[in-house]
């Protein structure tokens, strides 16, 4: 969803914008509960884990719902005391690949944490209470599951996609990008710097606080490069699905009465993907009441000025979209969108503040044009990636997702996964400790 008031991105169900501070039409059927309270997992999570999660594919997560047959239920409970826990105890194995239950903590937990940061606002409407044990909570009577079981089963489905795609990766010698050996590379000293923060007296000390007693950082190491390097390899092979107009077309009929229960017709009009570096003006002075700010002409003069130097040293080098992200990762004091290189997609008509919506819906408008806009919050220097119809967008999106399932199943499929539930030990499911 966008602010309507400065055309931020935001996360589906936010109440008041994080830029600029106006309450938004509350959504249907949510009801404001307290937030989440994470201790440290969180912050490890975020910290470490960002690269690894912004990657991966939306197809993949889907897949995380699926319930294959299993023996999940042979324990009512998997919890068990710090002193009983086995880290180095094999749980699971697919092919040659091992998963000890130190390296299931981490998939656990990372399933729990994502779920509950993705759906904070919603949890009184899945009948989850975070301040209680997950073990005695009930997920599904029909399936007979704890809320504990539900995410031991997301954590093992997890390791098992990633793990497959981490072992087709190398049997095809796939070469990741620079950024993941990057990561990989400062992954420990990342990871230091963060138990000295919190006065951990190791790593190994602090991924065990965050994840369970004897999580090592071998084992974390290991899972970073399975869940990255799969998660690239991934979105190597989804980036080469290829679909034709008329196989676009055909979808859309397909799926006619579904994609206009979601609004979504031939009438919809355009949707685009647009990049922008947003420099904000500097000084101004604030109304008595403290909630605006005028600025003199001097002063947007230099805002102006500031942001014509920007495009200008784009201009001059490169001139591409990566370039042009890389400047706005550096530049751009829009928080919406500077980590993702200025990026705004999915633009609907209408969704942004006027001038940044005329310049973006241009009869003219082409890939690769760029230009200053003016708007209340700043200059805005842009640059148009494309757009199309939004009924072709949404058609050629959930196709290539539908294919890319299907060929993950596949790749999965290659290799089976026995699990020994006897072996598997999770430490307390308190996230307020």
């Amino acid at each position: 969803m966008y602010c309507k008031f400065c055309g931020t991105q935001l996360e589906d169900g936010t109440a008041v914008c994080t830029n600029c501070g106006e309450t938004l039409e509350k959504p249907k059927k949510q009801r404001k509960l307290p937030k989440v309270k994470i201790s440290k997992k969180a912050v490890l999570i975020a910290t470490a884990s960002v690269a690894a999660v912004a990657i991966i594919v939306g197809a993949v997560f889907g897949l995380m719902y699926l319930f294959r047959p299993n023996d999940i239920n042979y324990k009512d409970s998997y919890t068990v005391s710090d002193d009983k826990i086995a880290p180095d105890a094999v749980v699971a194995t697919m092919g040659d690949a091992q998963l000890t239950n130190g390296q299931l903590q981490i998939y656990y937990w990372t399933a729990v944490l994502e779920f509950l940061q993705q759906n904070s606002s919603y949890l009184s409407y899945y009948g989850l209470d975070y301040t209680k044990p997950l073990d005695q909570q009930v997920y599904s009577e029909e399936k007979n599951l704890t809320w504990q079981q539900y995410f031991l089963e997301e954590a093992l489905n997890s390791w098992q996609y990633y793990q497959a795609l981490y072992m087709e990766a190398e049997k095809n010698q796939y070469d990741p990008p620079e950024a993941y050996d990057e990561y990989i590379g400062k992954l420990k000293e990342a990871l230091q710097e963060s138990a000295t923060k919190y006065k951990f007296a190791s790593v190994d000390a602090l991924l065990s606080a965050d994840f369970g007693a004897g999580t090592t950082y071998e084992s974390y190491e290991l899972h970073e490069k399975i869940y990255y390097l799969g998660s690239l390899y991934f979105s190597d092979l989804s980036g080469k699905i290829e679909v034709t107009d008329a196989q676009i077309e055909e979808y859309f009929e397909k799926n006619k009465e579904a994609f206009a229960a979601e609004k979504i017709t031939k009438e919809s009009g355009d949707l685009v993907d647009v990049r922008h570096i947003l420099i904000a003006p500097e000084g101004g002075t604030k109304s008595e009441d403290g909630k605006t700010t005028t600025y003199s002409e001097a002063e947007w003069e230099a805002c102006r000025q500031k942001a014509q130097d920007i495009l200008d040293q784009w201009l001059a080098g490169e001139k591409t979209e990566e370039s042009f992200a890389k400047l706005a990762q550096e530049k751009s004091t829009d928080p919406g969108s500077k980590d993702k290189g200025g990026l705004y997609t999915y633009v609907a008509k209408g969704k942004m503040v006027k001038p940044f919506d005329d310049w973006c819906f241009a009869e003219e408008r082409k890939t690769g044009d760029y230009g200053l806009v003016k708007t209340d919050y700043g200059y805005h220097i842009m640059y148009f990636v494309f757009g199309e119809p939004g009924w072709v967008r949404y058609s050629r999106s959930d196709l290539i997702s539908e294919r890319a399932t299907a060929q993950l199943m596949d790749i999965a499929d290659q290799y089976e996964r026995v699990v020994d539930y006897k072996a598997i030990a999770l430490p307390v499911s308190d996230l307020n400790k």
